[in-house]
């Protein structure tokens, strides 16, 4: 197992792919503001998430984030805090 804040550099590509691989299914990038939209979109078809109970206050980074820095894009941050995709 390799976690997302492992010492070790490890791509988000090279992560995903593996993630990927093991599951069967195909991650792609996504802006970081339309990970939390997709969680909540998932949980009103009742497809309910983990992450639901931090939602709230995810998002709040997320704006934090795009007010400081503009809308920031899944391929400007850095590999331990990509987003997960569904």
């Amino acid at each position: 197992m390799h976690h997302l804040h492992h010492p070790g550099k490890t791509g988000v590509d090279a992560f995903l792919r593996v993630f990927d691989e093991g599951l069967g299914t195909q991650s792609e990038p996504v802006r970081l503001g339309t990970w939390p939209r997709r969680l909540r979109q998932a949980s009103e078809a009742g497809r309910d998430q983990p992450f639901l109970p931090y939602l709230d206050v995810f998002q709040q980074h997320v704006e934090q984030w795009e007010n400081a820095a503009g809308a920031v894009d899944a391929a400007d941050l850095p590999s331990d805090t990509y987003p997960a995709t569904i």
